[in-house]
């Protein structure tokens, strides 16, 4: 399938998405700015963000650090991919 990217905005991918036990949104689909975060066994494994280029970047960082937030706080109101990337990496 072929999305149109006048619809999906710009989308970018961070680490891998298979195999994945559970999912969290961050940001709202509705607003076509988001990202969702993918785990696997309680690790953070993969981000795909649309029109969310602060998210991406801070993907990037922490999955190559190692040290990811877990689902149930990734899920938690007021979660910010951006601000945990800062303070823990």
């Amino acid at each position: 399938m072929v999305l149109d990217r006048a619809v999906l905005g710009e989308a970018q991918i961070a680490g891998l998405g298979r195999d994945h036990d559970r999912t969290t949104v961050l940001g709202d689909p509705a607003t076509d700015a988001f990202s969702v975060l993918r785990f696997k066994n309680g690790r953070l494994t993969c981000v795909e963000s649309v029109n969310a280029p602060g998210d991406h970047i801070a993907a990037r960082r922490v999955l190559a650090s190692g040290n990811t937030p877990g689902p149930a706080e990734a899920a938690e109101d007021g979660f910010s991919l951006r601000d945990w990337a800062a303070h823990t990496t």
